[in-house]
């Protein structure tokens, strides 16, 4: 939360430095190298030159060798050609945002560069989601780092001073979620933009995790896993594991002996996925089991959950 506008002000600040800034891309995450190239072309200088100079470099720079009928390639040789690239041209930074989305390619030349480019005149900064909601074997999680700063959320004094009473209940402090607020005081749903982008990563979680999340943002906050268990027809302990999984996703929290959603934004953003008649029938389906359904209201908002 917030990682892009801080590479942002980062830039501002780097006066008199060569900068190459990229951004990954679930669409091009299976593409080599995409990231790392865009920061390269910005940063690098006369760069037809160092490919005729380190061949191996086109590797990564794919424009450097087209025509050439030598598309074999050391992934090792690309690398280090790399690394003497970077040390002919260095001071530079590289900057890459959003890091989840890159491919393993680019993952490992930024490991490699940073045990074999030590002591080069060259910083790399990147931003990527927090590691715990990335799949266990995304390689990611293996990077090293020298400096890892973490953004937390706005604590609710830092909100005091804009003067709107819940503002951290509702955001839980996330900054996107905050300037959402600001700009719809009247508004009891989010912004088209940004529900939809909110549906999409529940989607995400797969067929049963929406389904889960779907019937979560039917209940008062906090709620209890039965009356889930019984909608979505899953075994308690089940359910109940699944919920903790989707706390670790950060989509929900723990909260006394039940669970709540983490953000009212992304809680309103799915009860409006669900039609007035498909709600009517979950609604019915919990009473007919005998769950003690809590009353429910239209608006997440005016529940002041």
């Amino acid at each position: 939360m917030g990682k892009t506008r801080l590479l942002q002000e980062l830039r501002r600040e780097l006066r008199g430095i060569r900068i190459g800034g990229s951004s990954a891309s679930a669409l091009e995450s299976h593409l080599p190298y995409v990231p790392l190239a865009t920061a390269l072309r910005e940063a690098l200088m006369d760069r037809e030159r160092l490919g005729r100079r380190l061949p191996a470099l086109g590797a990564i720079l794919p424009e450097l060798r087209l025509g050439s009928t030598d598309n074999d390639i050391a992934e090792v040789a690309a690398l280090e050609a790399l690394v003497a690239a970077l040390a002919e041209q260095a001071p530079l930074v590289l900057i890459i945002d959003d890091l989840q989305w890159a491919d393993a390619r680019t993952i490992a030349a930024l490991g490699y560069l940073r045990r074999r480019g030590a002591d080069l005149r060259v910083a790399i900064v990147t931003t990527a989601s927090a590691v715990e909601t990335l799949a266990s074997d995304h390689p990611l999680r293996a990077l090293d780092l020298d400096v890892h700063l973490r953004l937390e959320p706005l604590t609710s004094a830092a909100l005091a001073p804009l003067g709107m009473p819940g503002l951290h209940e509702r955001t839980g402090g996330h900054p996107r979620f905050v300037q959402e607020e600001l700009s719809r005081p009247h508004r009891e749903s989010p912004s088209s933009t940004l529900a939809e982008a909110l549906v999409n990563q529940c989607r995400a979680e797969g067929p049963f995790g929406f389904r889960v999340l779907v019937a979560a943002s039917l209940m008062a906050q906090p709620f209890e896993p039965e009356p889930i268990a019984s909608l979505v027809g899953a075994d308690p302990i089940a359910l109940t594991e699944e919920l903790e999984r989707l706390c670790a996703r950060r989509l929900l929290r723990v909260e006394r002996s039940g669970f709540r959603f983490r953000y009212d934004l992304v809680r309103q953003a799915v009860l409006d996925t669900i039609s007035p008649a498909r709600r009517r029938l979950m609604q019915d389906r919990i009473r007919r089991d005998g769950s003690d359904l809590p009353a429910l209201r239209r608006s997440a908002w005016a529940q002041g959950a």
